[in-house]
């Protein structure tokens, strides 16, 4: 086989040419591009739409959990003899006309270290005893270890004719987290820190 003039390829002796001819590349039609951008488009919404859903979920579940944790808390308090009033059903002045009052008041008033009013999950009232009871519930690994500090410098705030204890609950804490909490406990005269167990032990001794 040789090649002719023209680059026709002339196989034998007869010469015979075979014209090979190159196909013409044929670009993508508008409206195929136009479909595939479509599609694309869509599956990025379909899984940016998912991943917000699990995101939802994960907070809902988070914040199931917590109430779940505290009416806990809370059932252990009415348990050990606790009457469980609202805050809005709280007067303190008419709190001691029993001389051991034992009461518990839910979603309580106090300040807060930046001075204005805010909200505890407990103001447990044993006698002349006020404890604010802040509880905390976290399954899984997330950002409540860094509110360590914030829940320390509270508890400092509000020392002095109240007492303030820290109630943990669930398995997601970072073990470095809960050694410092507790470690600044034992440092600080009227701030306590505990587990569900220990916080039912603790009640007992009211």
């Amino acid at each position: 086989m040789s090649i002719g003039s023209g680059g026709a390829f002339a196989s034998g002796s007869r010469g015979r040419a075979l014209s090979v001819t190159p196909r013409p590349f044929r670009a993508r039609s508008s409206s195929t591009v136009s479909t595939l951008r479509i599609f694309f488009t869509a599956m990025a919404l379909l899984l940016l739409l998912c991943a917000g859903h699990a995101r939802a979920d994960g907070r809902d579940g988070a914040e199931k959990a917590g109430r779940a944790f505290e009416h806990e808390i809370q059932g252990i308090l009415e348990r050990a003899g606790f009457t469980v009033i609202a805050s809005s059903d709280w007067n303190e002045a008419t709190l001691y006309k029993t001389p051991t009052p034992r009461i518990v008041v839910t979603n309580a008033p106090y300040v807060s270290i930046y001075g204005h009013r805010a909200r505890i999950e407990f103001l447990i009232i044993s006698g002349q005893r006020q404890i604010l009871c802040e509880v905390k519930h976290q399954a899984t690994e997330g950002s409540a270890d860094e509110k360590m500090p914030f829940i320390y410098e509270t508890a400092r705030a509000n020392l002095g004719e109240r007492e303030y204890i820290f109630v943990m609950g669930g398995d997601g804490w970072k073990p470095g987290a809960v050694t410092w909490i507790r470690r600044k406990a034992k440092k600080t005269p009227g701030f306590k820190v505990f587990n569900r167990d220990e916080f039912a032990a603790w009640v007992k001794t009211l």
